[in-house]
Parts: structure tokens; C-alpha cells; sequence
């Protein structure tokens, strides 16, 4: 459980630094003498903070949650 915890923490902290990425995508223009071209166009990916804050809370918890299960006697 602790490295789960740790997983979703360090996803949820990527998540809140990074909000934006970038992806370089081509898509087909059709001309009317039929010469096949394409158009290259930057599609901007964008997520709110938010989510990584709330990423981080649920790894931490998963990760103190599995602390005190390890720590106390079965």
C-alpha cells in the first residue's frame, strides 16, 4: 500500500506543476486537384490543478493509511 501511496503522490505532484502539455498533430487537407497534403497544427492539453491537489491528498492518505496497518499487530 505505501508504494501505491507514493505513486499517486508523486502523479498528483506532477499533476499540480505541470498543468499544460503540448501535442503536434497533422491532419489531411483536400485540395480540389486531389494532391494529398497535410496541415501540422499544436493542440494545447490543459487540466486543472485541482485534480493533482487532490491526487496528492489520496496518495498520502493511501500511504498513511498502510503505515498504521503495517504498524499494528494482526
Amino acid at each position: 500500500m505505501k508504494k501505491g501511496g507514493i505513486t499517486i503522490l508523486i502523479i498528483g505532484l506532477l499533476f499540480t506543476v505541470v498543468t499544460t502539455y503540448s501535442l503536434l498533430t497533422k491532419e489531411r487537407v483536400t485540395d480540389p486537384d486531389k494532391i494529398k497534403m497535410a496541415h501540422s497544427k499544436i493542440q494545447l492539453q490543459i487540466w486543472e490543478p485541482l485534480f493533482g491537489a487532490i491526487a496528492v491528498m489520496v496518495g498520502a492518505g493511501i500511504y498513511f493509511v498502510g503505515r498504521k496497518g503495517d504498524i499494528l499487530p494482526d
